[in-house]
């Protein structure tokens, strides 16, 4: 389950939320931010991830109008228990995810699918012209979905061919890369050298082992694939997202620095 999991897709959403506060960005040339912003203060970014929630189609043509690529958030394998989804997925789950409130859905029975499916068409109506492919890992093999990887990958097939003109981001899912190597347009890395701890609440710098295992799934797949790969951290302090940016520098990654909560924009000097 990756960081990002904290904000899925399929929350239940209200009509009284107000715009997150925007303060700026730092990192790269994408942003990820799953509170409400106002669709004309952000501008010039060569990806935006969203919670489609959040906005209508006349939101998204602003955002379009101002940046290359609006992508939404979707999660694939799990559905909130409050989301307003659920009904529609209840009897295609199968077991708890009790940290996250969620359910994992059985990705291997074919009106499971269609029910997402149509969860992608409802979204996509919006005007997004990219999808945030998350929760890939838990059909791996420490996944609570193992031996689901072939049922994971015919629907991320089945939405790249029903909408081949979306671009695709996966969320890690480097173990999926073969089978992917044609359908997905780019990857997502989140917390390469950052790291947090929920229990202290307090954010940290990942252990060398699981960093170097990162850093040599990334490299092995940049020898392969032309594919962009976007890097998300998570840092509070200026001084951690400085070190940050210089690590990423030197590796030449695109990469955005926001809070775990990914309500706001963030710049390298917010406090």
């Amino acid at each position: 389950m990756h960081l990002i999991s904290l904000y899925l897709l399929f929350l239940p959403f209200t009509n009284n939320w107000t715009y997150s506060k925007t303060i700026g960005v730092g990192g790269g040339n994408f942003i990820v931010c799953y509170g409400k912003l106002d669709a004309n203060s952000v501008k010039g970014y060569d990806l935006v991830i969203l919670e489609p929630g959040h906005y209508e189609a006349h939101d998204i043509e602003i955002f379009k109008a101002h940046n290359n690529r609006v992508g939404a958030y979707i999660s694939l394998t799990e559905v909130n228990k409050n989301s307003r989804y659920f009904k529609a997925l209840s009897q295609f789950t199968m077991g708890n995810n009790e940290y996250w409130e969620s359910c994992y859905i059985d990705i291997r029975d074919k009106n499971a699918k269609k029910v997402v499916l149509n969860i992608v068409d409802d979204i996509l109506d919006k005007g997004f012209n990219a999808l945030f492919l998350d929760n890939l890992d838990n059909v791996s093999q420490w996944g609570a979905l193992k031996g689901f990887e072939l049922d994971l990958v015919s629907l991320i097939m089945d939405i790249h061919i029903m909408n081949k003109h979306i671009y695709l981001i996966q969320n890690a899912g480097f173990f999926l890369n073969d089978y992917l190597q044609n359908i997905t347009n780019a990857i997502l890395v989140e917390s390469l050298f950052s790291s947090y701890d929920f229990d202290t609440s307090s954010y940290a710098w990942r252990d060398d082992y699981s960093k170097n295992i990162m850093l040599d799934r990334i490299n092995e797949t940049r020898s392969k694939t032309s594919k962009k790969i976007y890097v998300l951290e998570y840092a509070e302090a200026p001084h951690m997202k400085s070190q940050l940016s210089k690590k990423l520098d030197s590796l030449k990654l695109e990469y955005y620095i926001g809070y775990i909560e990914l309500q706001q924009l963030v710049t390298l000097n917010s406090k």
